[in-house]
């Protein structure tokens, strides 16, 4: 693990403040599904809670494990949030989701306004009333 760990570049944010994807060389790839495959034999250990995580027979996953990996990235992907930070919002349940601009973060709150409105005047979104923007190539 140590080794796979020496080898993933850190992630990072470009300067819109949108999440950058490291990318990973095939041999850490390999080493990366290799320990997966170990874990999956043996149980996961979630390192952030010290609890184990249940897989099924075939080495993926449980539903519940599931949910709270896909809970963690959630929160890590709100976590990078940043003011100038460009997301999806929504209006409200009726009109949708649009993009927006973060101008400000109080606990977790965010004021934003409308990317292309501005003139519509400022929100307030909750973090998880927002999703974040799927980087551009």
């Amino acid at each position: 693990m140590r080794k796979a760990l020496g080898a993933l570049p850190q992630w990072g944010l470009n300067k819109d403040g949108q999440p950058l994807i490291p990318v990973v060389t095939q041999d850490t790839l390999e080493l990366l599904q290799a320990l997966t495959a170990e874990a999956a034999a043996i149980g996961a250990v979630n390192p952030s809670e010290g609890t184990t995580t249940e897989a099924t027979a075939d080495g993926e996953p449980t539903a519940e494990a599931a949910q709270a990996q896909t809970q963690e990235a959630a929160r890590t992907l709100w976590g990078a949030l940043r003011v100038n930070s460009v997301v999806l919002a929504p209006e409200d349940e009726a009109d949708g989701w649009w993009e927006a601009i973060i101008l400000a973060i109080h606990d977790d709150t965010c004021t934003l306004c409308w990317r292309d409105y501005p003139e519509h005047g400022l929100v307030r979104r909750q973090r998880e009333q927002l999703a974040v923007m799927h980087p551009a190539p």
